[in-house]
């Protein structure tokens, strides 16, 4: 894996702006750094790459590793690749309990990418031998007054509109099912198809694909 700093890769823009092409542009970086600490051990003037992805984290490492498995030549910009939010976000998977309202459009995209996590995190298991926590747990939404149980209701509503697979619950249903809640909890709503990954491990997944199938 061979990564730029955001100095060098501010170059290599510049140079495709100019249209020169990113071995020139790698050049230009020497020309006009010359008493910089950059290493040319890992890019060096002969560098030519097909796609560079800007960001290391589960988005920019995802669309990286799939890139290079169908054969691309691909340069991965970060400082610290995978080490800043990705490693701390909460891994939700759950296209239907974060519907909001009139966002239709961006709804049925999140059903999509969700859709297409199971075979996503096989192959990753499989190239990495990383398992990645990936499972089925759904999502409760909980209300803990009047005003909140409304909301979830209106909520629910829109979400059934839309054909999405949401319930109501019981101040009983939420405690069976998730038992440390606040035992005064109103209500609440469990969309049973969302699921969750460490984000962790799938960040670690990523990185040690992306070596093997010789990213650059």
């Amino acid at each position: 894996m061979q990564y730029l700093r955001a100095d060098q890769f501010c170059q290599v823009l510049l140079a495709y702006r100019d249209d020169v092409g990113p071995a020139a542009a790698i050049s230009r970086i020497a020309y006009m750094n010359p008493a910089s600490s950059i290493t040319f051990g890992l890019v060096t003037s002969d560098a030519k790459f097909e796609v560079i992805v800007v960001g290391a984290g589960i988005i920019g490492l995802s669309i990286a590793y799939e890139l290079v498995a169908e054969g691309l030549k691909v340069a991965l910009v970060d400082p610290t690749p995978g080490e800043r939010t990705s490693h701390v976000g909460a891994g939700m998977i759950a296209p239907v309990s974060e519907t909001a309202f009139g966002e239709d459009d961006l709804t049925q995209f999140n059903l999509l990418a969700a859709s297409s996590w199971p075979n996503f995190q096989e192959r990753l298991k499989a190239d990495s031998n990383c398992d990645l926590e990936f499972v089925h747990s759904g999502t409760i939404a909980v209300a803990f007054n009047a005003d909140d149980r409304r909301f979830l209701m209106d909520l629910l509503n829109y979400q059934l509109d839309l054909g999405l697979e949401a319930s109501p619950l019981t101040n009983g249903q939420c405690l069976e099912l998730e038992p440390t809640l606040n035992p005064r909890v109103a209500g609440g709503i469990l969309a049973k198809d969302d699921c969750h990954v460490n984000p962790r491990k799938c960040v670690d997944a990523l990185l040690l694909s992306l070596n093997h199938l010789g990213a650059t």
